[in-house]
């Protein structure tokens, strides 16, 4: 069986999730992250970068 666990992680340590770069109908990112026809939206990846430096910083 597939699952998330990351609820499991976040109970004991502060945690967050980002959802990303998948709802862009233009380009057919339009399908969940553990859906056989997932495509991200690459155009994302600069963002999503500026946010995990931005986490990092923030949790030190």
């Amino acid at each position: 069986m597939g699952g998330e666990d990351f609820a499991y992680y976040t109970e004991r340590i502060p945690g967050c999730f980002v959802v990303l770069g998948v709802g862009n109908e233009s380009l057919g990112a339009t399908y969940g992250v553990h859906h056989p026809r997932f495509k991200a939206d690459e155009n994302a990846l600069p963002i999503g970068s500026a946010l995990h430096a931005k986490f990092a910083i923030d949790a030190l």
